[in-house]
């Protein structure tokens, strides 16, 4: 494949996880959740740190995209992670639950097709974590298309608001509002 054709179906990928994790966000809680690093978002990460999800990968050859949200309360959590833990069982998703050292709670689960979630309790929030599948791509030439565009884009102050900070620097979205993943011409390419 072209870097093209990788990156666009890199842009695909990113939104299936996104998608994904809206849901999984609008079950938990269909308020609004506090971002967690969205300019890093649309760049992928090295497939291979992700264990042995494609057999033959290495640091170069394969990656995966990944969303992380806080949703802020100051309401007993005991609850949602209960549901949650039902609510990942009942999609047949392979699903660990239990306490982290902490005695927080912590759940995770593995989808069949190898996405990963993970939900755990923190003072006042509860985080919920998202990895896509791992797949095979020249991942640095897709972090450094991403990263490119991601940036012309903000450079042209479009398509995402990146100023809607508060006076700690964060934001809160609804669960599916998300960074579109950049356009392949952002970068007049």
């Amino acid at each position: 494949m072209t870097l093209k054709e990788q990156y666009q179906r890199a842009g695909g990928q990113y939104q299936e996880l996104n998608e994904r994790f809206a849901e999984l966000q609008k079950d938990i809680y269909p308020g609004e959740w506090r971002e967690g690093g969205s300019n890093s978002e649309v760049v992928p990460g090295q497939g291979f740190t992700r264990g042995d999800s494609l057999k033959g990968d290495n640091r170069e050859n394969s990656y995966y995209f990944n969303v992380f949200r806080m949703y802020i309360t100051e309401d007993d959590l005991s609850p949602a992670f209960a549901e949650i833990a039902r609510s990942w069982k009942a999609k047949g998703w392979e699903v660990t639950d239990g306490k982290r050292q902490s005695g927080r709670p912590r759940i995770t689960a593995t989808t069949p097709d190898g996405f990963w979630f993970e939900a755990k309790g923190s003072p006042g929030a509860l985080e919920l974590t998202g990895m896509s599948a791992v797949y095979w791509g020249d991942q640095y030439a897709l972090l450094v298309a991403a990263a490119e565009r991601r940036d012309a884009e903000n450079a042209a102050g479009a398509p995402w608001d990146t100023t809607d900070r508060d006076d700690q620097g964060y934001t809160y979205r609804l669960p599916g509002v998300f960074r579109p993943f950049p356009a392949w011409d952002a970068a007049g390419q």
